[in-house]
């Protein structure tokens, strides 16, 4: 199974194992979110994934 995880400010899919913070179905649903609610004032921004109960995806800007 695919998940999604984050080290060291950065996110990265990997395969199964104890160190997916998400599944591939959570990581999914929250990218097609931010995806589906972008518009024009999203351009250029880096936002991060939003997933309820996770303090590190919390659907804020990420600066860069």
């Amino acid at each position: 199974m695919l998940y999604l995880t984050k080290r060291m400010d950065s996110y990265f899919f990997i395969w199964g194992g104890k160190d997916g913070d998400l599944s591939a179905e959570e990581g999914a649903n929250a990218v097609t979110y931010i995806i589906s609610s972008a518009d024009q004032d999203s351009n250029g921004l880096f936002k991060n994934i939003c997933v309820p109960g996770y303090d590190q995806y919390n659907g804020k800007e990420i600066a860069w």
